[in-house]
């Protein structure tokens, strides 16, 4: 019986140290790696994984005294999905929700005293929907409608007491249509019409026994 030989050629074993050498770097590039990034004074600036260079999953950020100062997602390096900000001391200053690099869904911001300071929903990147201000002691300050990122619709304005003082509506960021202005004590004091941010027509004003004039307001 005769034994076919087998010779090993320099073109084989080199043809299959590279064939070795691709598959593990391919094999490696599918496993994200920790990195870290650093202040001048060699304190962690942040710190993540990367995958081909690009940020995955989640990002850690600093503070030069060490305080946590942003917490990220991200996908082949687009923020998608929650973050959070931070301000020097650590305190939380905002969530935000994002998707494929754009903002999107729910976000709140807070004051330092950790009470919500505005509140309400991103699409595509811009403000929609209602939104609410609040005051920095937790009474409202301001409610209102966006569309694409622009006040369209009902707006309501209030005090630092959480009085209302103004209530009108918006179009494309101006006021237009009818407003009413109060008092700090809620009383109707101003009220008229408003063309693309003008005023426009009879405005009426109103006494402290609720009688009411009309105002000339071509003089302000």
């Amino acid at each position: 019986m005769k034994h076919t030989n087998f010779y090993i050629t320099p073109f084989l074993v080199i043809f299959t140290f590279f064939t070795h050498l691709l598959f593990a770097q391919n094999q490696e590039d599918t496993t994200p790696k920790r990195e870290q990034e650093f202040y001048s004074n060699g304190s962690v600036k942040a710190e993540g994984e990367k995958l081909n260079g690009k940020k995955q999953n989640y990002w850690y950020y600093y503070h030069q005294n060490g305080n946590i100062s942003a917490f990220q997602r991200f996908t082949n390096d687009q923020l998608d999905g929650l973050c959070k900000y931070y301000d020097f001391n650590g305190v939380l200053e905002r969530m935000e929700n994002w998707k494929g690099g754009i903002q999107e869904d729910s976000t709140f911001h807070f004051y330092p005293n950790e009470q919500v300071k505005k509140k309400g929903i991103f699409r595509n990147g811009m403000y929609e929907g209602v939104w609410i201000h609040f005051n920095e002691n937790g009474s409202l300050k301001q409610k209102g409608v966006y569309i694409e990122g622009v006040p369209n619709g009902e707006w309501e304005i209030y005090n630092e007491k959480g009085v209302l003082i103004q209530k009108g509506k918006y179009k494309d960021n101006k006021e237009d249509g009818f407003w009413q202005f109060f008092d700090d004590n809620a009383k109707l004091a101003y009220e008229g019409y408003f063309k693309e941010g003008i005023k426009v027509g009879d405005w009426f004003k109103f006494s402290k026994n609720g009688k009411k004039k009309k105002y000339d307001y071509s003089k302000e």
